[in-house]
């Protein structure tokens, strides 16, 4: 009896773990509304994972640098932080394809409420991703073939990627 009784326990919280495991990969979203200025006269609307950091809005940016070395271009943009882009990146082995990756994130603190006279701010902070494959098809779109094993492989990638060469990371930006 006392075996029985340990074995369903084990079972229900090996269960509850690994649901668990993968509703923290399925916590992002896909903003469809951003769009890309390419020169002052055009633009393209792009599909962007935006999902909540470890860390720090960089945590993505990180990830990548850790992983693929130091980006290929980088493009300033109204949120404050750069937008670190990697070309021809396999990021999934067995596609056959070469992505080109576009990252960056939001941090920054809105005005809300002022309680006895004290502003208070409310917090926004993501990383974000805007990913074309080798056929520039933006990864992201409803359609799009991989747009969940990439967003779940920069989510889990973030949340359990160690925090080497941090001190390089924040060198090279700022030399950027």
């Amino acid at each position: 009896m006392k075996k029985t009784l340990i074995l369903i326990i084990s079972i229900i919280t090996l269960s509850c773990t690994s649901q668990k495991n993968k509703k923290a990969a399925k916590s992002y979203e896909i903003a469809n509304s951003v769009y890309l200025k390419l020169n002052p006269n055009d633009s393209i609307k792009v599909h962007e994972l935006r999902f909540k950091p470890s860390y720090s809005a960089t945590d993505l940016q990180k990830f990548l640098y850790n992983n693929f070395g130091k980006w290929d271009n980088s493009i300033q943009t109204s949120r404050g932080m750069d937008v670190l882009v990697w070309e021809k990146l396999d990021l999934i082995k067995s596609s056959g394809q070469l992505f080109t990756v576009a990252a960056g994130g939001e941090d920054k603190k809105i005005k809300h409420i002022k309680i006895n006279g004290k502003q208070n701010y409310f917090p926004i902070y993501y990383c974000s991703a805007i990913v074309f494959d080798s056929n520039n098809i933006d990864c992201f779109q409803e359609t799009a073939k991989f747009n969940e094993l990439l967003a779940d492989y920069f989510i889990t990638g973030v949340r359990t990627s160690v925090k080497e060469n941090e001190i390089l990371f924040e060198k090279e930006t700022k030399n950027n």
